[in-house]
């Protein structure tokens, strides 16, 4: 089993091919083009799960997103403004479409995730958790919150979490 996680800082930020999101055409499909960095780590190291954190995409614009051979599933920040979905936070989880989900969900008990901050998926075997953390800086209660929450999950879950 190979699992990559990556921090891209915006998914539409030139990790597919050498495009800015301004000149991505509105209806566009995006897809890993050759030479691109996320085509790059797919060939070079297979993985059977890609985990991205700050998408700052909403699930509507994800449709639009491709990878040959995988599924995907995406959560958004639900907030407005400059927090919004294709602005702010964001997470998103690649799986090889012979893969098997029993079940997904954007819900930490006790933390109130606004920010499309979590992603678990049920596998036969296993659950898969990517997590975009909150900064403490601007936020730190807000962070305090989301970490005694997600120790108290792992801390009760029964399937092995990876």
């Amino acid at each position: 089993m190979k699992i990559i996680t990556w921090n891209v800082n915006g998914i539409r930020s030139r990790i597919f091919n050498e495009k800015i999101s301004s000149k991505l055409k509105k209806d566009e499909t995006i897809s890993p083009e050759d030479n691109s960095p996320f085509k790059k780590l797919l060939d070079e190291h297979t993985p059977d799960i890609f985990c991205i954190q700050e998408t700052r995409c909403s699930v509507i614009n994800a449709q639009k997103i491709t990878v040959p051979g995988y599924k995907s599933f995406f959560n958004e920040s639900k907030m407005k403004d400059a927090r919004a979905p294709d602005r702010y936070s964001g997470t998103a989880v690649f799986y090889k479409d012979n893969m098997n989900v029993l079940d997904v969900s954007t819900e930490l008990p006790g933390y109130d995730d606004t920010e499309g901050r979590v992603i678990i998926i049920s596998f036969e075997t296993f659950k898969c958790i990517t997590v975009y953390a909150p900064n403490s800086g601007t936020n730190y209660n807000n962070k305090i919150s989301f970490m005694d929450s997600m120790i108290d999950y792992l801390n009760n879950v029964t399937e092995p979490v990876v």
